[in-house]
This record gives C-alpha cells, structure tokens and sequence, in this order.
C-alpha cells in the first residue's frame, strides 16, 4: 500500500512541478535573450519576463496550496526551484520561496486568506510592472530609479517640472543627487529640456527661489522654459509633472500631499510616451526659454 500511495504521490508531483517549472525555463529563456538585446530593448524583455514568471507561477503555487495534499509537492517545487543557477532570477526565486513557505506554514484560515488576496495583488502589480508601467511609493528607492533613469539615458531628456510640488524637492538632498545626474548627462552630450510651471498655490514670496534655480540649471546646459500656470489652464492635466527619458519612458508624480510628491509612475509602452511627449510640445509651444535677465514671467 505504501508503494502505491508513493507511487501516486510521485506521479501527482510529476504533473504539477512540470507545469509550475515552465515558466520558470521560459523565464530564464527571455532573461538570457535580454542580455545579449541592446541595452533599450534589455530591460523592457528582462522586466517583462520576471514580472509573467512570478505572477504565473503565484497562480500555480496558489492553485497547489488550496489543498492539504498538495503540500509536499509545494515543498518539492521550492527544493526544484533552489536548484536553478543562482544566477537566474534570484529576485523571483526569494518572492516564490517566501510565498511558499507562507503557504505552507500557516494552519489559519485567516492568515491563509489574507495571504491569497496579498498574493493576487501582487500577481496584478507584477503584470501592470511586465506591461510596462511601475507604480511606487515615493522613497530612497524612487531617486536611485530616477539616478538610472538619467544615467541610462543617450540623447534627450524632457521634463515638465511643477515648482508648487517640486521646489523644495530640487532643494532636498535627493533632488541634489538627482540634478548632479543631470549635469553628468549633459556632459555626455544629452540634451535636456526643462520647463517650469508655478502650479496652484505657488507664493510670489518663493518666485526668487525658483528664479534661482532656472538660473542654475541654465548655466549648466539645459534648455529652461518657463510658464504661469494660468497659460497652460486650457490644456488638459495643465499641472502634469513629467520626465520623458529617451523618448522610451515617462516618470510622472502622480499624487502628492501639502506640496510633495508621494508617488510615482514610471512607464515605457509607447503610447504612454506619445501622450507625454504630446503633452510636453503643446506646453513647450506657450512656454518662453527663459532669460536670466529678464524678469520672471508674468
């Protein structure tokens, strides 16, 4: 009987590991296809593959937990998956692991629930991130982005840049960091273009500060154009706050609380690129390069 039961046991392993590890083999296929692509196109496959491996393979792990049967082969999957090279995906390999063993460990419904719908979540968060498009908090991590974004970045960089939200931001020690990636840029022979918006709420007491800044940026190489929000009124989303990288990605503060951006997007389909960039050209059109003996505007 023993036998028997270890021999269906096998087999039931056998047909639910295959599956599960599919996509992992496809995954560390398009990983290695990402190497050798430029450098473009590298990040686009190498992102897009881990996000589909570890959303699919959440599904599954989720599909094999729901019964109790099913554990060891859960067990069976993560000693399969610690076989693969260290060097294949081990950001995918440490969430899988950790979903499992989460999995695997709790008795409670509850916990068991609530670790389903988180899982679900992520298996969303992951597909929109494969997609293309990366929504996160801001922090430490969303400036080093920001650092690789200009670092990465050949030949243009245009931004829409909102000084009621980003003043004290371009102030800040991040915004610093971010600005000395800017001037390292410029030197590599990218061309950036910056535009200046007051946005709602902007004190005339803080136009010196901004003035001071357009100043800065200008004697450094960028192309500054400046506007009053009350010129881009008429568009739609007058108060965007964009960076366009390379024509190939957009970063957008999409909320921010009392003045500060609290998140952000990044995004490389193309239409979302389009968009911007149309947006960008149609403020640009209204907007006057600034002139740093000229009066701000008015």
């Amino acid at each position: 009987m023993a036998t028997t039961h270890n021999a269906g046991r096998a087999r039931r392993t056998g047909r639910m590991t295959l599956p599960v590890l599919l996509p992992v083999v496809l995954g560390i296929g398009f990983y290695l296809l990402g190497v050798v692509l430029p450098d473009p196109i590298q990040g686009q496959v190498a992102l897009g593959a881990i996000g589909v491996l570890v959303a699919v393979t959440i599904e599954l792990i989720l599909r094999l937990a729901r019964g109790e049967e099913h554990r060891d082969t859960i067990s069976e999957l993560i000693r399969s998956l610690d076989r693969l090279p260290p060097t294949a995906y081990p950001l995918a390999r440490r969430v899988l692991a950790a979903y499992a063993g989460a999995v695997v460990s709790t008795e409670n419904s509850i916990y068991q629930d609530a670790l389903r719908a988180h899982a679900q979540e992520s298996a969303i968060w992951l597909e929109r991130v494969s997609a293309g498009e990366l929504e996160l908090d801001v922090g430490t991590e969303s400036i080093e982005l920001l650092q690789d974004s200009v670092q990465n970045c050949k030949l243009s960089l245009r931004g829409i840049t909102i000084a009621s939200q980003d003043l004290d931001w371009w102030q800040s020690e991040g915004g610093r960091r971010y600005w000395e990636a800017n001037i390292e840029a410029i030197k590599r022979g990218v061309k950036i273009q910056r535009i200046f918006i007051d946005g709602a709420g902007f004190p005339e007491a803080r136009l010196p500060e901004l003035t001071d800044l357009m100043k800065e940026q200008k004697a450094a190489g960028v192309s500054v154009f400046s506007i009053r929000l009350g010129q881009v009124a008429p568009l739609d989303d007058p108060e965007r706050d964009i960076t366009i990288f390379d024509d190939q990605m957009v970063h957008e503060v999409t909320d921010s609380a009392t003045g500060v951006p609290t998140r952000v997007t990044f995004r490389r389909k193309r239409d979302a690129t389009r968009r911007a960039a149309t947006h960008f050209e149609r403020v640009l059109i209204r907007a006057k390069s600034y002139d740093p003996a000229s009066p701000p505007p008015t």
